[in-house]
C-alpha cells in the first residue's frame, strides 16, 4: 500500500522521540552530575526542553502512525 513507507517512518520517528525522553530522564536522575549555580540551571533547562520535545515527537509520531494505518 501507499501508506506503508510513511507508517514505517512514523513508527521509527516515535522511537527517536522516546529515546530523547529516556536519555533526558536518565540525565536528570544521574547522581554523579554535580553542577552548581548557573551550570545547574542551564543543565536543568536543557533537560526539560529535551524531554518536552522528545515527548511531543513521540506522541505526534504515534498519532501519525495511527492515522496512516487507519486505527485513528
Amino acid at each position: 500500500q501507499m501508506t506503508q513507507m510513511p507508517e514505517l517512518v512514523a513508527i521509527l520517528h516515535s522511537l527517536v522521540g522516546l529515546a530523547a525522553v529516556l536519555i533526558g530522564y536518565a540525565s536528570f536522575l544521574d547522581p554523579s552530575i554535580s553542577y552548581t549555580g548557573v551550570e545547574k540551571s542551564i543543565h536543568d533547562i536543557e533537560i526539560y526542553i529535551g524531554i518536552g520535545i522528545g515527548a511531543m515527537t513521540f506522541t505526534g509520531s504515534i498519532i501519525a502512525y495511527g492515522k496512516l494505518s487507519g486505527m485513528i
